[in-house]
């Protein structure tokens, strides 16, 4: 406390301190904890409001007192500067301090992590671990969140990352600018508005309380789109996700609703239009709109634009309104696509060779290559290779099956993400780059020992080409991937981790996906203890008859959360071995191809914990599963593809807490039991017979929604 301003200390000492060493599964204690908590916090807000520093609003968003949401504000040049706040109480709190997240700031400044969570590590962790448990989360306020916003803030506003929300017109240039780079920086932004009105039929899980409060923002944003959308006559029902239906636009809106009204030498030219719009409706309205009043409709006044379109698009984002541009339906689907997909970063990206590096390249730390042919044009990649500030290279466009070389000049590169480029042999000059955090890439060939020397790797994901397995011959990775201690997720599609030599593990290992079944040894599993989520591929030999078990050993992943096991390549011969699963945080469970009697889901129900199931590909076999004796406890979502099954029985607490049924191409089903808490029916490409049951069976049949291909 020496080194603190007056201030501060004084701040600090009319906290009152914490006694209750407990966490959220600690019963009891940790109801003795959030008292104290709720005094602290309390006492803060009070001292606050007498000093006239009010600050931040927070509360409880469960009863358990484990996630907290609320505001901050900040007040910069005599202007309020407002954000959402929230985080989660860790498992191992109060020894483990809470990670505080402003959302909205996310991609916006350097301290910050992914997610939105700002960056206390160096200064606050050793002075929260030297209190605890002494220290909560009114001092996580006031020596974390408090001097964050202090140093960041300012410097946001002055160099415009942040607006303040009543900012004139007078000053839209530099959101122009951002509204620019969203539309055309971004390559991977859409608008996804189909049904957007029916959100709920989307969403196949249960939403937090923050993804609540998103899907609300989704549907004022919806409503307001859907204002724009009969101003300026587009129907909001249609998706613009392919290419032909963005130019299908443009096109009526340049030559009417006639299609015989466009000359066949201006669709070439034209299609290339509407791909740069990169499907934003609202662009390419703007930029027809262009199209009409500046250039001539002839072949090379379109060829011009489709070849240099960057002066046309800016001048078009111009012409959007502010109502338009409060309109953020490109990025409405974020919060439900990031439990499966990382957030797009802020980048700098190369379309084509045409694009050059200007001088804003200058300036990025990301670059993104959008065509992964252009590493082949020597110019080019010595040129992306002189630039110094790159530490991340995305190669974001669409897969190449054929290598190119890449730049791995830059020996401080934390971010190499080539996933869309196939290599015949692991790139040994990769192992070079050894600041790397993440990497991704797509080869069939074996990694190197001398991965190893990527000591500060977090995340390792490698694909394959092409699944060719000899029979009898087993992948495996490198007995050096033990090394690897930073490493949290790890993806590596047909191979397996060998046994650990003594005493090795991968002690921060989350994620541990598309590895075979030779990796579920009980030494393997063991030396990875705090593994969140596996995901198993199983593949037999052609015609084999013998059967294998993943499931022997999950009961030493004590904190295993989520569960995926798939056979790929063939029909089981042989009856499967008996279902043995135990795991008492499994949460998530996903079998397909196992063929096991419908019986054996006595054992599934067992699963104290489990909200999601989904059963594929005759994951269980037989015509009728009478469900009546099973009692699945926390149950919400329930997802049935590919079966045999004519007959569902069960009783009024088999599934008593379910919320969402998906069924598809269950073509023999023709009884559905009755769940009094069902939402949402989804039937896809089922009997016609269930959907009728279902809609007789269910209280409000408007919940049943049913859809036939063949309709």
């Amino acid at each position: 406390m020496e080194t603190w301003d007056p201030t501060t200390k004084s701040t600090l000492t009319q906290i009152p301190l914490l006694s209750v060493k407990a966490g959220p599964r600690d019963g009891a204690a940790w109801t003795q904890r959030l008292k104290e908590e709720y005094k602290a916090l309390i006492a803060y807000t009070a001292m606050n409001k007498s000093k006239d520093n009010d600050w931040f609003r927070i509360s409880a968003a469960n009863p358990e007192g484990t996630r907290w949401t609320g505001k901050c504000w900040y007040i910069h040049n005599l202007l309020k500067y407002e954000f959402d706040l929230q985080f989660d109480i860790p498992v191992t709190y109060p020894a483990t301090a809470p990670e505080i997240e402003l959302p909205q700031l996310d991609g916006k400044t350097q301290k910050m992590y992914r997610g939105g969570k700002i960056c206390l590590t160096i200064h606050f962790k050793p002075l929260w671990a030297k209190n605890c448990p002494r220290f909560g989360i009114a001092h996580a306020l006031c020596l974390g969140l408090a001097p964050w916003l202090a140093a960041e803030i300012p410097v946001l506003v002055d160099s415009g990352m942040i607006k303040h929300k009543d900012d004139t017109p007078a000053s839209t240039e530099s959101s122009d600018t951002a509204l620019y780079n969203t539309l055309v920086v971004f390559p991977k932004a859409r608008i996804i508005t189909e049904e957007a009105r029916r959100l709920e039929d989307f969403i196949e899980f249960p939403l937090s309380q923050s993804e609540i409060g998103n899907l609300d923002q989704l549907r004022q944003d919806v409503d307001c789109f859907a204002q724009i959308s009969k101003k300026m006559k587009v129907n909001i029902e249609e998706s613009w996700e392919q290419k032909e239906e963005s130019w299908e636009l443009l096109r009526r809106k340049v030559f009417g609703e006639d299609e015989e009204e466009c000359p066949p030498q201006l669709v070439k030219p034209g299609k290339k239009i509407a791909k740069k719009c990169e499907g934003l409706p609202l662009l390419i309205i703007a930029v027809a709109s262009l199209l009409l009043s500046k250039a001539q409709k002839n072949p090379e006044s379109w060829n011009r634009v489709a070849e240099k379109p960057h002066s046309v698009l800016e001048e078009a984002s111009h012409q959007i309104s502010e109502l338009e541009k409060g309109c953020s339906l490109h990025c409405a689907y974020w919060f439900l696509s990031r439990r499966v997909a990382e957030n797009d970063r802020f980048l700098y990206t190369i379309n084509s060779y045409a694009d050059g590096l200007d001088e804003r390249v200058k300036n990025h730390s990301r670059l993104a290559i959008y065509e992964n042919v252009l590493f082949a044009i020597k110019e080019v990649r010595e040129n992306i290779a002189s630039i110094s500030t790159v530490r991340s290279l995305l190669c974001t466009g669409p897969y190449h099956q054929y290598q190119v070389p890449i730049c791995t000049e830059w020996k401080v590169l934390r971010v190499l993400d080539a996933v869309t480029i196939r290599f015949y042999e692991f790139p040994i000059e990769v192992v070079e780059l050894v600041l790397l955090r993440y990497l991704t890439l797509t080869c069939n060939a074996d990694l190197p020992r001398s991965i190893s020397k990527l000591w500060k790797l977090e995340f390792l994901i490698v694909h394959q080409h092409s699944r060719i397995k000899r029979v009898g011959v087993e992948s495996y990775l490198p007995a050096e991937i033990w090394d690897l201690q930073e490493l949290k997720h790890l993806e590596v599609t047909g191979r397996n981790l060998p046994d650990p030599r003594k005493g090795a593990g991968l002690p921060k290992l989350k994620k541990l996906l598309d590895v075979g079944v030779e990796s579920c040894t009980k030494g393997v599993l063991e030396s990875i203890p705090k593994l969140e989520k596996l995901r198993i591929q199983i593949e037999f030999a052609p015609n084999a008859s013998e059967t294998m078990s993943c499931f022997d050993h999950i009961s030493c992943l004590h904190k295993l959360k989520s569960f995926h096991s798939v056979i790929i390549n063939t029909t089981l011969l042989q009856p499967p071995q008996p279902l043995e699963i135990s795991t008492s945080f499994l949460a998530k469970l996903t079998l397909s191809g196992f063929g096991y009697p419908w019986e054996e889901m006595s054992k599934i129900a067992e699963l104290r914990n489990l909200r999601l199931l989904k059963l594929q590909h005759y994951a269980f076999r037989g015509e009728k599963w009478d469900a009546e004796e099973m009692k699945f406890r926390y149950l919400h979502s329930l997802i049935i593809e590919d079966t045999d099954l004519v007959q569902w029985t069960a009783g009024d607490e088999t599934i008593k807490f379910l919320s969402y049924l998906t069924l598809k191409n269950c073509h023999k089903l023709q009884e559905i039991p009755l769940f009094p808490g069902v939402v949402n029916i989804k039937l896809l490409d089922c009997n016609p017979l269930a959907e009728t049951c279902a809609k007789q069976k269910h209280p409000v049949p408007e919940r049943v929604t049913a859809n036939y291909s063949w309709k």
